[in-house]
């Protein structure tokens, strides 16, 4: 995995109009690119079902998928985004400033670099929406904040899993789990975080940093471990609304 490889799929036809991609039933796997976008970029509107995108690498972000587009929204239905890998951020997938949704869907074993989300990263300067749903993110990696989903911007996490992920950040990034900057909200609803680990930071299950809100209900919050503070939770900077409900928090 050295970025001197092909893509499998780029989807952009020059244009500022948005155009619309299926793909379904496929398996997407050995890209190896270097730039974002390992198997597949995208600059429109994307569904991509019951499909395995796997083994993909970049030398930038997306291993598996690179949203960049502004207004454009990414479906993954039904689909396995699985040990892809990106040497920044967005392991098996980066939405940069669009929509993505995730749903019945499984995002495992992926790993990203410093700028984080092993599994998931979304979102740029408070743009950018992220709704999981009926989902598993589990056993991902990063070196930056963010093992499993990494969110700058809005995000939804409804009835899934966030489980065996890892972060290696240092310091006040953390986020084993989930990892929220900036000013957006993140929302956790009817779900388990559990077993993340944050191994040189705070926040093993969920980290949500520098204002924004954090809402979490009828979740469980179970054996996560950080290395300095909030081995199941940590928002202690930056204006941070929070509000957990509901919810077990336990062994961590």
């Amino acid at each position: 995995n050295n970025g001197d490889g092909s893509r499998i799929f780029s989807i952009d036809d020059g244009t500022a109009q948005l155009i619309d991609v299926s793909l379904q039933g496929l398996t997407l796997t050995g890209a190896d690119r270097g730039s974002s976008g390992g198997a597949i970029y995208t600059r429109g509107n994307l569904v991509v079902a019951d499909s395995v995108v796997s083994g993909n690498h970049t030398t930038r972000s997306g291993g598996g998928i690179y949203s960049i587009g502004s207004d454009n929204t990414v479906t993954v239905l039904r689909s396995n985004i699985g040990d892809n890998s990106a040497v920044i951020s967005g392991g098996g997938i980066s939405n940069v400033t669009g929509v993505l949704v995730v749903t019945d869907s499984t995002i495992s074993g992926n790993s990203a670099g410093p700028s984080g989300g092993g599994g998931i990263s979304s979102g740029r300067s408070n743009l950018g929406t992220l709704t999981v749903t009926n989902s598993t993110v589990t056993g991902n990696s990063a070196t930056g904040p963010g093992g499993g989903v990494y969110v700058r911007g809005m995000a939804t996490i409804d009835h899934s899993t966030i489980s065996g992920n890892t972060t290696t950040s240092p310091g006040g990034r953390g986020g084993g789990g989930i990892y929220s900057s900036l000013l957006g909200s993140l929302t956790v609803r009817d779900s388990s975080i559990n077993n993340n680990a944050a191994t040189l930071a705070e926040g093993g299950g969920i980290r949500k940093r520098n204002g924004g809100s954090l809402v979490v209900e009828r979740t469980t919050i179970s054996g996560n471990t950080s290395f300095i503070l909030g081995g199941g939770v940590s928002a202690v900077d930056g204006g941070v609304y929070v509000r957990i409900s509901e919810c077990t928090v336990s062994g961590n």
